[in-house]
């Protein structure tokens, strides 16, 4: 089966992007926050950490929010509805045929829930290249800075969640790839970025099923305090953006979102590093140079370790000789393969199809709207766009 998705839910942020934990897990995702034991540990940890993350910006790592990336999260607020290189595989992989059981219906608009897929997906059987680390943390935190951004959940309380879920899930994932092991921690390693990828969008859609409209949350300011200085801290009330105010709708806002964030970075540059991304089509661009400029984003994402190898071919002008058309990728050996297929069981409202959503974003960013059907497959993704 088809997967068919159009992206047509409106842009748009508000707020800073606030900092958020991140680990990964298995089990069942129905609980609550957790006991306060567990809750005290993990904030103990995450403390620590964002120690050691303050310690290394000041010492010239660069802050976890650049000014670029704080721009574009201002400017997506109250923002209303807008309009391939091949890389060297190291070992043979499989032809892209469909997958029997990992493709299902999708009713609109990316994140899914997929229908129809295994409770648990098979290993990957081919091995992957190794990412960019800078990249990588990237698409990590895309997905943390779009939830903050949509202001649906405390942070402590996505914390201790994200934390305990990800620890349910390790076993089971060790498992399955048994006698190989992950570099766990390592967001180079594509294991164990498939892993962590999993764990970190199954949290955000647990979380979306309970969302919040107005809460409480724990902060820490940092600003101006040296490594062994106490940060300012404390609790803050914050409501939703109006803009995100349908809860039925975050899953499509948090899509937007993120890709406006990973687009942004691989164009604007991220913590300091640039990856060359394309600027936006000229308007009024036809089809074939939407593609070709979807083509060097997507060969920028590969040549940092998103994929083994990333096509776009079978370019066709609109019926009639209108300003659209269609275009086809497909995405051999991607870093989330696995991941995508597990959040697809479970049925989660956010999928981490990230090259789907940079081209979306892509596509508005160039004053273009796009829609796609996918297709999961044993290898990667096959995705069909058509532009208007």
């Amino acid at each position: 089966m088809r997967l068919c998705a159009s992206a047509q839910c409106a842009r748009g942020a508000s707020g800073d992007a606030r900092s958020s934990g991140g680990g990964g897990g298995r089990g069942s995702i129905s609980g609550g926050g957790g006991a306060s034991g567990e809750r005290t540990s993990s904030d103990a940890r995450n403390s620590e950490a964002r120690r050691q993350q303050r310690g290394a910006a000041r010492r010239g790592g660069g802050s976890r929010s650049g000014s670029s990336r704080r721009a574009l999260l201002a400017g997506l607020a109250g923002a209303g509805a807008g309009l391939a290189l091949p890389r060297a595989a190291q070992a043979a992989v499989p032809d892209v045929a469909p997958a029997p059981g990992l493709a299902g219906a999708l009713a609109r608009a990316l994140p899914f829930p997929l229908a129809g897929l295994p409770l648990q997906p098979e290993p990957v059987r081919f091995p992957r290249g190794n990412l960019d680390q800078r990249f990588a943390v990237l698409l990590m935190r895309s997905g943390y800075d779009a939830m903050d951004a949509l202001d649906f959940v405390p942070r402590q309380t996505f914390e201790a969640n994200f934390w305990k879920l990800r620890q349910s899930e390790l076993e089971g994932y060790n498992l399955l790839y048994a006698p190989l092991r992950m570099r766990q921690g390592d967001l180079t390693d594509p294991l164990y970025l498939d892993f962590i990828s999993f764990a970190q969008y199954a949290a955000i859609s647990q979380e979306m099923r309970r969302p919040a409209h107005v809460f409480q949350e724990y902060y820490e300011d940092c600003q101006g305090v040296g490594d062994d200085e106490p940060c300012e801290s404390g609790t803050r009330t914050v409501t939703r953006p109006p803009q995100f105010d349908d809860d039925a709708a975050l899953p499509q806002s948090f899509f937007r979102v993120a890709g406006d964030l990973i687009y942004d970075g691989l164009r604007n540059g991220f913590r300091g590093e640039q990856f060359g991304g394309p600027p936006p089509a000229p308007r009024g661009a036809d089809v074939a140079a939407l593609a070709a400029g979807a083509g060097a984003l997507l060969d920028v994402m590969v040549g940092r370790g998103y994929a083994l190898r990333a096509e776009v071919g079978d370019v066709a002008p609109a019926p009639g000789g209108g300003p659209g058309g269609g275009f086809t990728v497909r995405v051999t050996g991607p870093c989330n393969l696995w991941s995508m297929a597990a959040l697809g069981a479970r049925r989660a409202l956010v999928t981490n199809a990230y090259d789907v959503m940079a081209v979306d974003a892509w596509l508005h960013a160039s004053g273009r709207a796009g829609a796609f059907e996918l297709q999961l497959t044993e290898s990667g993704l096959e995705e069909r766009w058509t532009v208007a």
